[in-house]
């Protein structure tokens, strides 16, 4: 599928969930606008409110390509500081940063969380991603042997160990 298709593909899949959700009746662009006016409003939402849809829809946002806004939406989220898993928050806030290229950031959040065991693979193989982004290889190697040892099937992990 060619990139145009799949872009034609989205917009009509974002046009037809919104119609359905009785958010917009039209073209994609207009949606976007609405939509994001609506992801603003959501932010003003008060805590309590917030914290009930706001993970969910910074992980929606996220994966639909707007790690802009996931991102702020999850620094919302860590204000609030109800009835969220921090830890799960913070692996979120660093793929965020590491998706937006803001890979010193995204190291400082690595070293200044003391992280449970569960999240290890994340974090070693997106600290990884912002090693080798900004250059430094043996570090990202250091990570990226860290996910292989305890999984070799993460992801591309075997991809990224045989680079450089």
């Amino acid at each position: 599928m060619s990139d145009s298709s799949l872009e034609r593909n989205v917009d009509k899949l974002v046009e037809d969930l919104l119609r359905a959700l009785e958010i917009s009746g039209g073209d994609a662009y207009s949606s976007r606008v609405e939509l994001e006016s609506l992801f603003e409003k959501v932010i003003l939402l008060p805590s309590g409110q917030f914290v009930r849809i706001g993970f969910d829809l910074s992980m929606l946002i996220g994966v639909s390509g707007d790690w802009q806004m996931a991102y702020k939406l999850a620094l919302k989220l860590e204000e609030s500081n109800k009835s969220v898993n921090l830890e799960l928050l913070k692996v979120w806030q660093l793929r965020c940063l590491v998706e937006l290229e803001r890979f010193s950031e995204a190291l400082a959040i690595v070293r200044a969380q003391n992280w449970a065991d569960r999240s290890q693979i994340h974090v070693n193989y997106l600290a990884g991603l912002a090693f080798r982004s900004l250059g430094m290889h043996q570090e990202a190697k250091t990570r990226f042997d860290a996910v292989n040892r305890k999984n070799p099937n993460y992801r591309d992990i075997a991809l990224k160990l045989n680079q450089d």
